[in-house]
């Protein structure tokens, strides 16, 4: 009789050959031929029937029915991992039970972040996991950062947190996906919730709403993840986007290959065959310009604003050449905290001045021409060609500047800057900490305090000093100083013109004496 081994002999021979975490990863980006996050049942075969492992045909089977937990037929990296190192999945829910809700989560991850980076290393996440009061090994800790370091920098971003801290979110919107084969689901789901017809839903709305089909908790995650500009209220494009995923990266991919206005209109002429001002799905489909029905299904989606099955050139335009604010909306997606926002900052400001210029956004690739367009367009706010951090700030991460605009509102000159500076300097010392701002009874609100610190703390002590104060609380100021001493090249320069202004020649120049010189 034929002897079949058992699973756990097959499955231990496979582990066997992969000691460590690190050899995981490397085996599973190995076998994952064609890059898709996923490992299916061909490449599993063609990866353990060579020379080098010689497994049966029947012994891969095996294995992969072991891997492929949620039988969808293939294995992911999580799956892969629990596969290799069956003490990771308790390792992860052990840690994940120490987090009950979103706001956790994102409090942890700022709380542990310590260099503010906007990413956790190991030595950062060690000490989190450690202080749940479980205690894990070196290894414990290597098997969580490569489960969540899913773009293999070595650091846990916090996107990359939140999918693997939140299964209860992630898993809620992967239920809600599995009911919804298409985007015309999505849109006629979100046309019932809509009962104002306004185009966009309020929490409120979906909760209350005869056509809303999800609970409470449900809805918490949709707009936890799916509310990417933060205005509290979801449209079209962002409800498609969470709700199904795949038709915003479709869309996305497609934008890439017309870049301007221009080439969107003549690519409205190709493909409208019959000349009469409007495209199809099937002349989206047939034309010589091939589209994925993926992609026909997301322009029709998002530009169809009439429901008459067809697309004239203004709805086209709106899709694939949308207006500054739709793609500042989409870009604000990818920053989740102001800390992804700084380092995005400090990555594209190549020359560390402080400012950056299209030519720098350019060279980093982090942004295509239509976003670099549509972030100049709305951050450059006084047309000089350049950017600011807080400008910058403005346009991915508008909470901040909103609590920014309302915190220096009354602060109309240098003199109010530096008189409420020094109110609030309440040790004297001459530097602000956001402890010692919260404990002042201050008239700010947590969400300005970080706004303060996240503009001003340039050099990352976490303190103010009065410079940078005044540099938040009157902008206009430090840009003026910045523009002057940009004309001086050396210390002589500076000398030559204080003793031009210095009309008197007592070494001092007053604002009569500044006045009179210009």
């Amino acid at each position: 009789k034929l002897m079949i081994p058992s699973i756990s002999d097959i499955v231990a021979k496979f582990r066997y050959a992969h000691r460590s975490v690190e050899d995981v990863r490397k085996a599973f980006k190995t076998y994952d031929r064609d890059g898709d996050g996923a490992i299916d049942r061909g490449e599993l075969h063609k990866a353990l029937t060579n020379y080098k492992f010689n497994f049966s045909d029947q012994e891969v089977d095996i294995i992969f029915a072991a891997g492929d937990i949620d039988n969808d037929g293939c294995v992911d990296f999580e799956e892969f991992m629990y596969l290799m190192c069956p003490s990771t999945a308790q390792i992860v829910k052990k840690f994940r039970d120490s987090y009950k809700t979103i706001n956790e989560v994102k409090g942890a991850f700022r709380k542990y972040d310590k260099n503010r980076d906007g990413g956790l290393s190991k030595s950062e996440l060690s000490r989190m996991m450690m202080s749940t009061g479980h205690s894990f090994t070196d290894m414990e800790i290597d098997a969580i950062l490569n489960l969540g370091d899913r773009d293999g920098d070595g650091e846990i971003d916090l996107d990359e947190f939140m999918i693997l801290m939140t299964p209860s979110a992630s898993e809620t919107l992967s239920k809600i996906r599995q009911g919804i084969t298409s985007i015309a689901d999505v849109k006629g789901l979100f046309k019932d919730i809509d009962v104002d017809g306004d185009g966009l839903l309020s929490k409120e709305e979906m909760l209350n709403s005869p056509g809303c089909k999800f609970d409470k908790e449900q809805i918490e995650a949709i707009y936890e993840l799916g509310d990417s500009n933060g205005d509290e209220v979801l449209d079209m494009g962002e409800f498609i986007a969470i709700m199904y995923p795949a038709a915003g990266e479709a869309l996305a991919k497609l934008c890439k290959n017309y870049p301007n206005i221009d080439e969107v209109e003549l690519l409205f002429r190709k493909l409208d065959f019959d000349n009469d001002g409007s495209i199809t799905k099937t002349e989206l489909s047939e034309g010589s310009i091939r589209f994925t029905p993926q992609e026909v299904e997301a322009i029709f989606a998002l530009g169809d604003i009439n429901d008459d099955g067809a697309l004239d050139l203004e709805e086209f335009i709106g899709v694939m050449y949308p207006s500054a604010a739709t793609v500042a909306g989409r870009l604000r997606g990818q920053y989740t905290d102001i800390n992804s926002v700084k380092k995005a900052f400090a990555k594209i400001d190549l020359d560390g001045d402080g400012k950056v210029t299209k030519e720098e956004v350019a060279k980093t690739d982090l942004f295509n021409n239509q976003e670099i367009d549509a972030l100049f367009f709305l951050g450059d706010s006084n047309n000089d060609g350049e950017i600011d951090l807080e400008e910058f700030i403005g346009v991915l991460y508008p909470v901040v500047a909103a609590a920014l605009a309302k915190m220096t509102k009354d602060v109309q000159s240098v003199d109010d800057a530096r008189y409420l500076f020094k109110q609030l300097d309440h040790d004297g010392d001459g530097l602000l900490s956001q402890e010692e701002l919260r404990k002042s009874g201050c008239k700010f609100s947590a969400k300005e305090i970080e706004a303060l610190f996240a503009v001003g703390d340039v050099n990352g002590d976490g303190e103010i000093d009065i410079n940078e104060f005044i540099n938040v609380m009157c902008p206009g100021a430090t840009t003026v100083i910045a523009r002057i001493s940009a004309q001086f090249k050396c210390l002589e320069d500076i000398q030559e013109e204080f003793k031009k202004m210095d009309l008197d020649g007592d070494g001092q120049i007053t604002r009569e004496e500044m006045m009179e010189y210009s």
